[in-house]
């Protein structure tokens, strides 16, 4: 086929046949082993496609949602993904998005971008695999956030992603002229073996000329207990890449913090880094190979999580005033993800008539 398709799976309809609301969520699991939860791929010049997916529990399937272009040679058949508001529990990726570009041509292709907003992801259960991954296509504006507050709890929304065999999200650009960036706000990524996020840009065999600008925004995030780094970013570009973190929590990762990295001695200093209001304990930042002190307004403290129950909510939330994360974020937030804490007492209140 060729042309635009537009598919919109909103799920969670309640009471349809008398007053129909969008207030619950639509189960959706595998009656095979070998089945993805969702799965759209097509081929053509021109075939733009959009998903959008709401309202879903994804579970019991290999990957959670596909959006694919497999075919080479195909030009604008730009894909993007909206997800929000559901949960995937997948044997291998959460969410997986391809677009095929073995050739090393700047000028063709297409864009390959994700808007997540309120997911919980946990992939690799039964294999390989990363909790959100893109393959090649240009993830020019991609985005992973929450919004507004639990029903079920009151508290404001978070994102979590893990995987327990790879990385929590995996976005790779091969030969693509443009930016690729990621904004990331009020996200957990948590308990992966490998990096917890981790984005390439790249050409042909490392061609310079075809590498994208590299770019990430992290706002409000917590990324801890990952067995290789928490932020690893890695481009042979020369200038504009960059990664802008503030209010985050990095703690416990067996590898760097933050690792902005290139692969060509041509550019050995093709990274900026400028955070603030974060914490990194027992993690540094590592810039153009080079170690980097933190700011001012980072601390190195002990986040003091809560450390109980169940991963990730509650165990990292912010389990005393002690913390240094405790509002203490630009705009009097807390920094990390939680914007409430565990444990903590409440005030007594005596009113007196």
């Amino acid at each position: 086929p060729s042309g635009y398709m537009f598919w919109s799976l909103l799920g969670g309809w309640e009471n349809v046949d008398t007053a129909p609301a969008q207030t619950g969520i639509s189960n959706l699991r595998s009656p095979g082993t070998n089945y993805a939860g969702i799965h759209l791929e097509g081929g053509y010049h021109g075939l733009q496609k959009k998903l959008v997916v709401n309202r879903f529990a994804v579970s019991a399937v290999t990957n959670g949602i596909n959006l694919l272009q497999f075919a080479t040679g195909v030009d604008s058949g730009d894909q993007w993904l909206y997800v929000s508001n559901t949960t995937v529990n997948a044997r291998n990726h959460g969410i997986s998005m391809m677009y095929a570009k073995p050739y090393p041509e700047p000028g063709a292709g297409g864009v390959c971008d994700i808007m997540a907003e309120n997911v919980d992801i946990v992939a690799g259960q039964g294999g390989a695999g990363n909790g959100i991954t893109i393959s090649q296509g240009q993830w020019m504006g991609s985005s992973i956030s929450a919004s507004g507050t639990n029903a079920a709890t009151g508290e404001p929304r978070v994102s979590t992603i893990t995987s327990t065999n790879g990385c929590g999200i995996y976005l790779s650009s091969l030969n693509n002229g443009g930016p690729c960036s990621l904004g990331m706000t009020n996200t957990v990524v948590y308990g992966c073996p490998s990096n917890a996020i981790y984005l390439e840009a790249r050409g042909y065999g490392y061609t310079l000329a075809l590498n994208s600008v590299l770019q990430a925004t992290l706002r409000n995030c917590t990324v801890v207990s990952n067995g290789l780094d928490g932020l690893r970013m890695f481009a042979s570009n020369s200038v504009g890449n960059f990664a802008a973190i503030t209010n985050c929590i990095f703690a416990g990762n067996g590898g760097s913090g933050v690792y902005l990295g290139t692969n060509a001695a041509a550019y050995p200093a093709p990274f900026a880094c400028v955070e603030g209001y974060n914490v990194f304990f027992d993690d540094d930042i590592y810039t153009n190979s080079t170690a980097k002190s933190v700011s001012g307004t980072t601390s190195t403290g002990d986040p003091l999580f809560y450390a109980q129950q169940t991963k990730p909510d509650p165990w990292y939330k912010i389990g005393s005033r002690a913390s240094p994360a405790y509002r203490t974020g630009l705009g009097g937030l807390n920094r990390g993800a939680y914007q409430t804490e565990a444990g903590l007492a409440k005030p007594t209140v005596f009113v007196f008539r």
